[in-house]
């Protein structure tokens, strides 16, 4: 059975572009809103190159009859995929552009490779790891913030550009900001993804961690045994550059 939302229907009237999905009634949902986009460039090798700080904050929503257990996005070791959709009339959106963005190991320790660590503590867990993941009760929602950085999907102020180049590089800055870009894309979606296939000997992992966490509730993994979470599409409108 599919309702309509307020967070997932939004009517853009500075394009006179309606944003729609249908969302199911019986599912983890993950709706959310774009909080804020800026944009760099970063000149130091000679060419002007972009990227892009998208700001979500995003609710999980548990719409199901059973306590699920779901790993934290706010804390994800796994994959990350930002979709930008175009309008599709007969059908909501059409898939417009995607950028894959996997995770980094953390800077501070080069030689230092967390994942492992990460595997063994669940592998080890008798129940859901408090700082890894989320139990959400029937009918109760999980909310967070996510920051993810992308060189796809908006258009940059260039008519600022040369005018905050001779700013910075009188003082030899070849990185600074260009304030909020403008929307190539109507909407977005996130998806989170995570596979323990290639790092853990046993191809059931996460279906045994499964079965070991029943009295804590229900893990969260798809039909192959892996964690994967997209969301409703996600208002984009950025406004024109001013």
């Amino acid at each position: 059975m599919w309702k309509w939302t307020a967070l997932t229907f939004a009517l853009i009237l500075s394009s006179h572009t309606v944003i729609w999905s249908q969302e199911p009634a019986d599912e983890l949902v993950l709706t959310g809103t774009v909080l804020n986009v800026s944009s760099n460039v970063d000149t130091r090798s000679g060419e002007d190159v972009f990227s892009f700080q998208v700001v979500l904050y995003l609710q999980l929503r548990n719409k199901t009859d059973k306590t699920l257990i779901v790993f934290r996005p706010d804390r994800f070791m796994g994959q990350k995929k930002l979709e930008f959709l175009e309008n599709d009339y007969s059908n909501g959106f059409k898939k417009g552009a995607a950028q894959t963005l996997p995770w980094i190991r953390p800077a501070s320790r080069d030689d230092y490779d967390p994942f492992p660590q990460y595997v063994r503590s669940i592998d080890l867990a008798p129940e859901p790891l408090k700082d890894g993941f989320a139990i959400i009760e029937p009918g109760s929602y999980f909310e967070f913030r996510d920051v993810v950085t992308v060189d796809i999907g908006y258009l940059p102020d260039v008519t600022k550009l040369e005018r905050m180049k001779k700013i910075y590089h009188q003082y030899d800055q070849k990185r600074f900001g260009l304030g909020q870009p403008r929307s190539e894309f109507p909407a977005l979606q996130i998806e989170y993804y995570l596979s323990f296939k290639k790092h853990h000997e046993d191809e059931e992992f996460l279906r045994n961690i499964k079965k070991r966490w029943k009295a804590f509730g229900t893990l969260f993994l798809n039909g192959n045994g892996d964690f994967l979470l997209k969301s409703q599409p996600i208002n984009n409108q950025t406004g024109p550059l001013k």
